[in-house]
C-alpha cells in the first residue's frame, strides 16, 4: 500500500520521499522521480533509525509524513513529530488498541489525523481506546487498480472445462477460516462432481488443511501466486470466511473480476462486498452453512453471474484505486495545513 500511494502521489504532482529499510521487498515498484531513502530499521523507538529518518525529512523539506505501519511510527512517526511536520498514521488491523502509555502516544498525541480503512476497523479502534479523539479518524477504504482485472487471460488451473472452481485466495491462517472451508468442502465434494477447490497461498495452517483434505477429491493446491488478476480470472466463485477482517481485499479483486463471493458475516466483509446482492453470507465458523452456499452458487450459473456482475459495478463505484488516492490527498492535505501543523511548525523554529 505505501508503494501504490507514493506512485500515485508523484503521479498527481506531489513531491515524495519514501522512507523505507534497506532491504525492502518492493523496492522495485517505486518508479523514478521518486526520492528513496532507506533509513528505516533496526530496533523500536532505536535512536539512530529516529535520527536518520528526521535527517532524511529534514533535507526533504515533507510538509507532512504519512506512515504506514505500527513499527515506522516509531521512528520516522516519531521523527517528523521532532521536525514539526504533521503526521498521519495507516492503520489496517482490526484489533484493539492496547492502553499502554506508550501506544496513548503513538496515537493520542503523536499523529494529526488516523486513516482505518473500514468502519469496523475504526470501532474496533475506538471502543478500545476512548482516549481516542473520534473525529481526528478517517475512513478510507482500500483501492485497487480495476483494469488491472479487465481483460486478462485466465491462469490455468487444471480444471476441466465444465467444471466449476470454487477458489480461497489468501493466508492459510486460522482465523482466515481455512478449516471452516476444508471440513465444508468435505460436505460439497460428494454431492457436485463438477465442483473443484482451488487453494491459492501458504500459511501455517496448511499441513492441518491438507490432513482434512486428505482423499477428498478435486482439490487443487496453487501454492502462493503473484498473477492474482488471471487466478480470479479463472475461478467461477470466491470463498471468504475470514471472522476477522479489516478489510478483504481478496473479496474486492474477486468481485473486480465478476465472481460472486461467499462470505463469513463478519469483520468487515459485510461492509466490504455490501448489501447489494454482490454476494451472500453465512454465519463464521459453520461449515455446513458454508457448505450449502457453495453448492447453491454452484448449481446456480445465472446467480453467479448476476452477483458478478453487481459486485463489478460495486467496486468501480466504490474501491478503484483512484478514489482511494483522492481521500488519501485530502487527508494529507488538510493535515499539512491544520492550525495544529501550524503551531507545531512555529514550535520547532
Amino acid at each position: 500500500m505505501a508503494a501504490l500511494l507514493a506512485e500515485r502521489l508523484a503521479r498527481r504532482g506531489h513531491e515524495v520521499l519514501f522512507l523505507c529499510r534497506p532491504v525492502y521487498p518492493a523496492m522495485e515498484r517505486i518508479p523514478d522521480g521518486i526520492e528513496v531513502a532507506p533509513v528505516l530499521g533496526g530496533m523500536d523507538w532505536s535512536p539512530l533509525g529516529i535520527w536518520r529518518a528526521r535527517e532524511a525529512v529534514g533535507r526533504h523539506g515533507s510538509e507532512v509524513m504519512l506512515v504506514t505501519t505500527n513499527k515506522d511510527l516509531r521512528s520516522a512517526g516519531i521523527a517528523a513529530r521532532l521536525l514539526g511536520v504533521p503526521v498521519v498514521v495507516r492503520r489496517a488491523m482490526a484489533r484493539p488498541l492496547k492502553s499502554s502509555r506508550h501506544y496513548r502516544y503513538l496515537y493520542g498525541a503523536l499523529p494529526e489525523r488516523i486513516v482505518v480503512n473500514s468502519r469496523t476497523t475504526r470501532r474496533i479502534m475506538l471502543d478500545s481506546a476512548p482516549w481516542l479523539d473520534g473525529s481526528s479518524t478517517v475512513v478510507v477504504h482500500n483501492g485497487i487498480d480495476v483494469d488491472r482485472f479487465r481483460g486478462v487471460e485466465p491462469a490455468e488451473l487444471r480444471v476441466p472445462a465444465d467444471g466449476v472452481s470454487v477458489g480461497f485466495v489468501g493466508r492459510f491462517v486460522d482465523w482466515k477460516g481455512v478449516l471452516t472451508l476444508a471440513e465444508a468442502w468435505r460436505e460439497v465434494a460428494p454431492s457436485i462432481p463438477r465442483a473443484y477447490l482451488v487453494l491459492v497461498g501458504e500459511g501455517e495452517e496448511e499441513p492441518e488443511m491438507r490432513r482434512r483434505l486428505e482423499g477428498v477429491e478435486r482439490v487443487r493446491w496453487l501454492g502462493f501466486r503473484e498473477d492474482v488478476p488471471e487466478v480470479m480470472a479463472a475461478l467461477d466463485v470466491l470463498v471468504y470466511p475470514s471472522v476477522m477482517e479489516g478489510f478483504g481485499l481478496a473479496a474486492v479483486e474477486a468481485m473486480a473480476s465478476g465472481l460472486p463471493v461467499v462470505a463469513a458475516e463478519a469483520g468487515a466483509l459485510p461492509e466490504v462486498v455490501g448489501d447489494g446482492g454482490a454476494g451472500t453470507f453465512v454465519p463464521p465458523h459453520d461449515p455446513s452453512a458454508l457448505a450449502h452456499a457453495i453448492r447453491r452458487l454452484v448449481d446456480d450459473p445465472e446467480a453467479r453471474h448476476a452477483m458478478g456482475a453487481r459486485g463489478r459495478r460495486r467496486v468501480e463505484e466504490e474501491f478503484d484505486v483512484e478514489r482511494m488516492v483522492d481521500r488519501y490527498e485530502a487527508v494529507l492535505e488538510e493535515a499539512a495545513t491544520s492550525d495544529t501543523a501550524r503551531t507545531m511548525a512555529g514550535a520547532t523554529r
